[in-house]
């Protein structure tokens, strides 16, 4: 009777993962159709200004002489050309915008330089990049839940989810972050389960890469350094000593960074966060960006109350998922588990919460909380997988009772 159930949960897996498969295929489809065909908006247009080399200065001031411009002159602007080089484009992100990190632009002008240039062709880098998420967040899944039912609905979810899917589709380093930041977290569960010089190196080596990919990084670095501190019991032990030593190596190749930024400050480049929101104002918009993760129902500022009080209802039972996830999560994982999702949502939506509700701020959107997002998603897929097993297990026993 037991190989009987083995047998028939392995053909339900199978099949299971058919479907998953089916929507990871779909999820690969919605990442590159019509990729061309949005409006190319005004951090895109920075993105292939730093991409060419040339300073928003520059441009202004070779442009704003009133003289008649044609395609060509325009897209020395836009794209990879033989006046500037690597070095140009490393110093106009210095001097204009030091708070962009400068990897995401690098690869990004490397690909162009190869595929040729097109709109196309620099928003495909991010489509290719969110690949990487699949197999990236399946490893996670196994270093912290050790199943593989569990990878294969995350995988299911961030295929399908609308906020994968937008900034797939965006020529911005925010894939870039998703998946650095999943690589970075899996290799710090592995250097902790290993205990091993180069499993501790490797570590080391995703912050440094998760240092220059995106400035909210540092926060997923400082949630890191929680999570070890409340793992270990804030005990000086061969875990919390790897972990110091590699997180100062990876801070100090950063430092030159921060000096630069508080060199050549730019407080203005966030001022539309500084609008002032009321506290229901802020209340539907953190819902509907958690939201967001698994269902867009394009709750935004300009959004009349009307339209809200209208969405609340299918809002409120995504949250409720979120949170009976993260309450089964707590309940049936062990410390080292829940304490790693809870940090990963609360690193970077946490300080933003604080920011919106307390000093009135809008910090808050779908971009800057994107490992938040992750975080819920992990919650659910775990619930998903524990709910599947227990139902299918269930099923396939009444089955083979009446054999």
């Amino acid at each position: 009777m037991k190989k009987i159930l083995s047998q028939n949960w392995m053909n339900y897996q199978e099949w299971l993962r058919f479907l998953i498969i089916i929507l990871i295929v779909t999820g690969v489809f919605f990442r590159f159709v019509n990729i061309d065909k949005k409006i190319y908006w005004s951090d895109e247009v920075l993105t292939s200004l730093g991409i060419s080399g040339y300073m928003e200065s520059e441009m202004a001031k070779n442009l704003g002489d009133g003289h008649l411009i044609n395609q060509e002159e325009l897209n020395k602007y836009q794209y990879p050309n033989n006046e500037k080089t690597t070095t140009d484009v490393i110093n106009g992100i210095v001097i204009e915008d030091s708070e962009i990190l400068p990897l995401h632009i690098l690869m990004n002008r490397l690909w162009v330089k190869w595929f040729g240039n097109s709109i196309a062709v620099t928003r495909s880098f991010s489509a290719f990049i969110s690949l990487l998420t699949f197999p990236c967040i399946y490893w996670l899944c196994k270093e912290l839940f050790e199943s593989s039912l569990t990878g294969w609905m995350a995988m299911a979810l961030v295929a399908v989810s609308p906020v994968h899917v937008i900034y797939a589709q965006e020529a911005r380093s925010y894939t870039l972050w998703i998946v650095i930041t999943l690589i970075s977290s899996a290799a710090l569960l592995r250097a902790i389960r290993l205990k091993t010089k180069v499993s501790w190196c490797i570590y080391a080596a995703t912050l440094i890469v998760g240092f220059y990919t995106h400035i909210f990084f540092c926060f997923i670095a400082l949630g890191q350094g929680i999570y070890v501190l409340i793992l270990e019991r804030f005990r000086l032990n061969q875990i919390s000593i790897s972990y110091v030593l590699s997180s100062f190596v990876a801070f100090m190749t950063f430092f030159l960074w921060i000096l630069i930024i508080i060199k050549y400050p730019h407080s203005d480049a966030v001022s539309w966060a500084n609008a002032k929101q009321t506290f229901f104002n802020s209340a539907t918009r953190w819902a509907g960006l958690i939201s967001r993760g698994f269902l867009d129902l394009g709750v935004s500022p300009s959004d009349s109350d009307k339209l809200k009080y209208t969405l609340i209802p299918l809002i409120a039972i995504i949250l409720t998922l979120i949170s009976y996830s993260i309450y089964i999560l707590c309940k049936r994982t062990c410390k080292k588990v829940w304490l790693f999702v809870l940090t990963l949502i609360g690193s970077v939506g946490l300080p933003l919460i604080i920011l919106d509700f307390v000093f009135e701020k809008r910090y808050g959107t779908s971009r800057y909380i994107l490992p938040s997002i992750l975080g819920t998603q992990l919650a659910v897929a775990y619930l998903l997988a524990t709910k599947i097993r227990y139902q299918s297990t269930k099923i396939l026993q009444k089955k083979s009772d009446r054999l």
